[in-house]
């Protein structure tokens, strides 16, 4: 999925850059909206994901709260246009235009992908934009469909959520005054810990989903699924680092608080 949504985000920024320039005064400005919303899309989810994480990192560092409020009433206020989304898609549900007609308006899984891709589709958006912008652009692959066999973890698909992980733990040992943004503190720890659980998860997944392959399709190599270096060994081990240098962080500075 990560390799698909890359793939998609890399060809947006392609069309913005090299077609869409020419091609958008052609068109009704009902097109143009749609189209400019589908081509920004990715851009925007993740320029909002990344201060997101810059802000209270910035208010750390700096010992500012950003608010006047309590933590509780921060997550509620920010829980708010999220069920305000549920509403929509309860609506559209309803009337049977979502595809399934029948699809979750919530799930892990979904919950677990928004954390994993944007991380890959911001950067995929500003290669496809780099990409757009030279004499001969790279073709466009399609992302190979069906599974034949196991495939292995690499270690670069997490590197994202572990950076994602220990960037804070980084930034509460060394700010001077962390108490100064309690509240703040607080997020960074809970974002260390979510893209540390979500790290663990796409291993837990990956383990579930070599084993639930048809035995036809395993061979030695995927019988291993995690247990070897070469089929996602590495990327174990570099989970199990961080979360042991994220652990030890993180307490030494709050019994210092």
């Amino acid at each position: 999925m990560i390799t698909q949504e890359l793939q998609w985000s890399r060809s947006l920024g392609t069309i913005l850059t090299r077609w869409a320039p020419a091609k958008f005064p052609t068109v009704p400005w009902k097109a143009r909206a749609r189209m400019s919303f589908a081509l920004f899309f990715y851009l925007v989810q993740g320029l909002v994901c990344l201060a997101a994480i810059t802000l209270p990192t910035v208010g750390v560092l700096t010992g500012v709260a950003w608010g006047n409020t309590s933590f509780l009433q921060f997550y509620v206020h920010l829980w708010l246009p999220s069920l305000c989304l549920m509403a929509v898609l309860a609506w559209l549900r309803r009337c049977r235009v979502m595809r399934p007609a029948d699809a979750k308006l919530w799930s892990l899984d979904m919950v677990l992908f928004q954390l994993v891709r944007w991380p890959w589709t911001t950067w995929g958006f500003f290669q496809g934009m780099w990409n757009g912008r030279k004499a001969t652009p790279k073709p466009f692959r399609v992302t190979p469909k069906g599974l034949t066999s196991a495939r292995p973890l690499a270690l670069k698909m997490l590197a994202p959520l572990l950076l994602l992980s220990l960037a804070p733990a980084v930034v509460i040992a060394v700010a001077p005054h962390p108490r100064k943004a309690l509240g703040l503190t607080i997020v960074l720890i809970l974002q260390a810990a979510t893209y540390l659980l979500a790290s663990a998860s796409v291993i837990v997944r990956h383990v579930v989903a070599n084993a639930q392959l048809p035995s036809r399709r395993r061979d030695r190599f995927n019988r291993a699924a995690l247990l070897t270096w070469q089929s996602g060994g590495s990327a174990v081990a570099a989970t199990a680092m961080t979360a042991v240098v994220v652990t030890a962080v993180l307490m030494w500075r709050l019994t210092s608080l």
